[in-house]
């Protein structure tokens, strides 16, 4: 069994965790964007993720798991991390602690990593395959390494033929989880996401630093901003907009100038765009909330 297949169903699922058992990769969807899967424990199926995705071998997986308590054994007990994991797993948070050295990923980490980066998804498709397969999955999100991610399961079929893809319909969120480095004295934010730094330390009790420079995607060129489209440009378009810019194409994340419905509709619009042109005018996003997340993923691309 290949292709797209109804994720809620038990021949898919059982499909998908035999699949897994014998090495293979299988995509599921998140509540954030898709992910492509492979059985933590199994060396040459995490080889073949990272060659479908062609990522360099230095840029480790997260771990996901079906439970807090799957993953615990993987990671230093520390008071900060199993705060957040109670309050925000299962949910659109990943945490990064010090690896915790004699389990069974020695084989498939690949080098002397002193971390891991860990989450629980907050999906049914996804917490059942991985509680039918009783050990937890090492996983990217499912596009090839500096593109956009999925939010559709077409969009990942497209992207890579041939691998089983449980079908979850378009993803909740839309975004990538926030990403929360524990593993030193400072808590610092790698990526932001639904969750904000202010959530994050209110939980705390302490400040979250800042995330680093973003890095350039490989495949789109975008201009934020923009009051306007050039004719070769297509356009990005939040709230209210031109009626008939002069452009190649144009897509609006909300017209309504909804953060949350900006968020769902990021991915699958970039998406769509990028089939008409190789360079995107997006309108202004208001950087507060959700929008500060928003506005992180577009300037990857600059």
């Amino acid at each position: 069994m290949t292709g797209l297949q109804p994720g809620d169903s038990a021949q898919a699922q059982e499909a998908a965790r035999q699949r897994l058992l014998a090495g293979g990769v299988v995509a599921f969807p998140t509540e954030t964007v898709y992910g492509l899967g492979a059985l933590a424990t199994h060396r040459t199926a995490v080889e073949q993720v990272y060659r479908l995705k062609n990522r360099p071998l230095s840029k480790p997986l997260t771990l996901h798991g079906a439970t807090v308590e799957d993953l615990l054994p993987f990671v230093e007990e520390e008071t900060r991390f199993l705060k957040l994991a109670q309050a925000f797993w299962p949910g659109p948070l990943t945490l990064i602690g010090k690896r915790r050295l004699g389990t069974l990923l020695e084989e498939t980490l690949f080098f002397a990593a002193e971390t891991i980066a860990l989450r629980v998804v907050d999906h049914p498709i996804a917490a059942a395959l991985m509680r039918s397969l009783g050990a937890p999955l090492l996983a990217p999100s499912a596009n090839l390494s500096g593109d956009l991610s999925s939010t559709t399961a077409e969009d990942v079929a497209a992207t890579f033929p041939g691998i089983l893809v449980l079908d979850g319909g378009p993803t909740r969120l839309g975004l990538e989880s926030t990403i929360l480095d524990l593993s030193q004295r400072e808590a610092r934010l790698l990526r932001l996401g639904v969750i904000t730094s202010d959530t994050l330390e209110a939980c705390l009790g302490q400040p979250i630093f800042p995330p680093a420079a973003p890095q350039k995607g490989r495949s789109l060129t975008l201009r934020l901003n923009a009051e306007e489209p050039y004719p070769e440009e297509a356009f990005l378009a939040f709230g209210s907009c031109p009626t008939s810019p002069s452009c190649v194409a144009m897509a609006n994340l909300s017209p309504a100038s909804d953060l949350e419905e900006a968020g769902r509709n990021l991915f699958p619009l970039l998406h769509q765009l990028a089939s008409f042109a190789h360079s995107i005018a997006v309108a202004q996003i208001p950087s507060h909330g959700l929008g500060s997340a928003i506005n992180e993923r577009l300037r990857k691309f600059l």
